[in-house]
């Protein structure tokens, strides 16, 4: 048995000739500090794992290295960032956003193991009207997905993703506002919250209806990250975040079909 076949067995929640053994991603820093730079699938073959592949594509995310060289906009959400240092051990960038009704600002850093959020996006209430307005989605590039899903073969499983920052919604505006604020935020003003995150569900479910029906993914992610300790989170949030998961999961098995076999996760 293969591993493709060894873990599209396990997602199926049959039984493999083993437990499939894999890690859910490799590092850039590591791949390059330990392992002579090699690419994520030359790393599971060199170790016998069976690969995971995560497939990327820039589609504005905060943490994109060097972010500055792929921005995403569109005539109604003009993004410019300012790179105020450069140096890869404590890179600094200013973002501005220019909208039709005003702008939006927010700061990031990054290293050679991470990248962080300085200052958050959403400041206000009313910054939400733009991101709901204006915030463009992009289209994925299936010629490139089926080319990466070539390439991995039998060697194991090629991993998909739902458009934003983050794949599940609570997570994505964990991204866009201060984790903590976001959550004092969902018990006095839960309408607020609830808008936030279904204006970026249906951004979601525009990327899933656009992109992904007829993409050569054996798996797609649809949440996890902050979603994953809702548990944690005030019951007026908790519910929604699983029903803004769900929603996006649901849409991914009714509209992502045919070979491979599509599982949905979060």
């Amino acid at each position: 048995m293969n591993s493709k076949e060894r873990m599209m067995l396990a997602l199926q929640k049959e039984k493999p000739d083993r437990v499939p053994v894999t890690v859910h991603q490799w590092q850039q820093y590591h791949l390059d500090t330990y392992m002579s730079g090699m690419d994520p699938l030359s790393a599971f073959k060199s170790v016998g794992m069976d690969a995971a592949i995560q497939y990327f594509e820039a589609m504005g995310q905060f943490w994109t290295p060097d972010a500055e060289k792929f921005i995403v906009q569109s005539p109604a959400w003009q993004e410019q960032i300012e790179v105020i240092d450069p140096a890869p051990t404590n890179k600094i960038l200013h973002h501005t956003i220019t909208t039709p009704e005003g702008k939006l600002t927010y700061k990031t850093g990054g290293n050679l193991t991470t990248t962080w959020i300085c200052e958050y996006l959403i400041k206000k209430h009313e910054d939400i009207d733009l991101i709901e307005k204006y915030m463009p989605v992009s289209k994925l590039d299936k010629g490139k997905v089926a080319q990466e899903y070539d390439r991995v073969g039998d060697a194991g499983i090629l991993r998909g993703f739902v458009w934003g920052d983050q794949a599940g919604c609570w997570q994505h505006a964990c991204c866009l506002m201060e984790v903590q604020s976001l959550i004092l935020e969902a018990v006095d003003n839960p309408d607020w919250v609830h808008r936030l995150l279904k204006t970026l569900l249906e951004k979601k479910l525009q990327f899933i209806e656009e992109s992904l029906k007829g993409a050569r993914f054996d798996l797609i992610e649809t949440g996890g990250g902050a979603a994953a300790i809702r548990s944690s989170l005030p019951p007026c949030t908790r519910s929604f975040v699983s029903l803004t998961t769900g929603s996006c999961t649901r849409r991914c098995m009714t509209r992502v079909t045919g070979p491979p076999t599509i599982r949905a996760v979060g």
